[in-house]
């Protein structure tokens, strides 16, 4: 079932990530009697920090984001109707992401007729973006048609939509962690790692590929990668890590924590039309 927003924009929505609420309120208009001549205050500073909100003619919610200080891009905020990430319309992303760490990977869209197609795709971690007057730093943004803010981005706060009076109220409810969002693919042997509670930790592993035909199991927690301890490592440190580890070395090894047990698993590194990455 879907609320649209022919039913939503009637009220003041609270979404609450924390106590698991949505929270619907009727709101008077803030524009009363001489309304352009009064100072332009938050008469709702309990609920965050104020932003301007629009709704355009698909009636959809839109705020102006800010790059560097110079780029501005207007965001459509998503609750997850079509997605958790954020992303950046491609006219935007190389000036955006012109001084982050970008990398490539093969994702999918669906193309006007519906066939699957798969292309490839980019992602960075972008500083200093700004909303109105709040500010973040390593942000991850993916290269896509339309930019927008996702549930990645809007889970850290509470979220209030006072759509009668086009106004949008952020308050942070903890540190951004936008990392432990990222999925890291080495598809070339079989395995995905994330990282949860601060630990990089085995999401998948593709059956009958390198990582599955050595013992490595989802859930197994990599504590080295190649003799580097991994505990202080960020994402962007692990994905820069892989390339120097795939482009310079033969072999490569994790040492993983499974339980009560410290294993190791030896892989080497060769051209994928000649080997899947098994010894």
């Amino acid at each position: 079932g879907i609320l649209g927003m022919d039913f939503l924009k009637r009220y003041c929505v609270r979404f609450d990530p924390e106590a698991k609420v949505v929270q619907f309120m009727r709101t008077g208009s803030e524009r009363g009697w001489l309304w352009d001549r009064q100072p332009d205050v938050n008469r709702h500073p309990e609920w965050g920090t104020r932003l301007a909100l629009r709704l355009d003619g698909d009636s959809l919610p839109r705020v102006k984001g800010r790059f560097g200080g110079d780029t501005e891009v207007d965001f459509l905020l998503d609750t997850g109707h079509m997605g958790a990430y954020n992303t950046v319309e491609s006219k935007f992303f190389s000036r955006v992401a012109g001084g982050a760490y970008q990398w490539e990977f093969d994702g999918a869209s669906m193309g006007v007729t519906g066939k699957r197609i798969v292309r490839k795709m980019r992602s960075a971690f972008v500083e200093d973006f700004r909303l109105g007057p709040l500010e973040y730093d390593t942000i991850l943004f993916n290269d896509k048609g339309r930019s927008i803010l996702g549930l990645i981005f809007l889970a850290h706060h509470q979220f209030t939509f006072d759509f009668p009076n086009r106004r949008l109220y952020l308050r942070q409810l903890h540190k951004m962690q936008y990392e432990d969002a990222v999925q890291i693919n080495w598809s070339r042997y079989g395995f995905v790692l994330g990282r949860k509670d601060g630990r990089f930790v085995v999401l998948s592993v593709e059956p009958d590929k390198a990582a599955h035909r050595k013992g490595l199991r989802v859930g197994d927690v990599v504590l080295q990668l190649s003799g580097q301890d991994l505990s202080l490592f960020t994402v962007t440190d692990l994905i820069r890590h892989l390339a120097s580890v795939d482009g310079e070395s033969k072999r490569w090894s994790l040492e993983i924590d499974r339980g009560e047990e410290t294993l190791e698993f030896t892989f080497k590194t060769e051209d994928t039309d000649r080997s899947d990455g098994v010894d």
